[in-house]
């Protein structure tokens, strides 16, 4: 019996779809805050450094979230979080390919869709 927890342990351990959802949540979501504080100069322009950081802090939520399975979405939070989340993070990657590609109607999508997010996660809280 010890063995079989012990397994089971390290099992939802090594697949983060199986285990409380909530870190990586919370981890995605602090990633996108601070992706939404990086700032242009005074000319509005941005820097290489901060375009590279706005490139990596997108990718790691991306994938930070985008790997958390639906059902471990619903069992904790329920349907209608686990949906919103799938928005979520599609308009992450809208957002991400805006960015590398210089797409703006892309990324207006993308930041439409974080908003609504955005709105939907406050009112939670509330």
């Amino acid at each position: 019996m010890k063995y079989f927890i012990l397994t089971i342990f390290l099992l939802s351990n090594s697949f983060p779809s199986f285990a409380d959802p909530t870190k990586q949540v919370s981890a995605t979501i602090n990633t996108i805050v601070e992706f939404s504080n990086l700032q242009a100069d005074s000319s509005g322009k941005m820097s290489d450094n901060t375009y590279n950081k706005g490139t990596t802090l997108l990718e790691n939520a991306l994938r930070q979230g985008g790997s958390i399975s639906n059902a471990a979405l619903s069992n904790k939070f329920g349907n209608k979080f686990a949906s919103q989340w799938k928005q979520f993070i599609y308009s992450i990657s809208l957002r991400l390919d805006g960015w590398k590609n210089f797409d703006v109607q892309k990324s207006k999508d993308g930041i439409r869709g974080m908003e609504k997010f955005r709105k939907y996660y406050k009112s939670l809280r509330k």
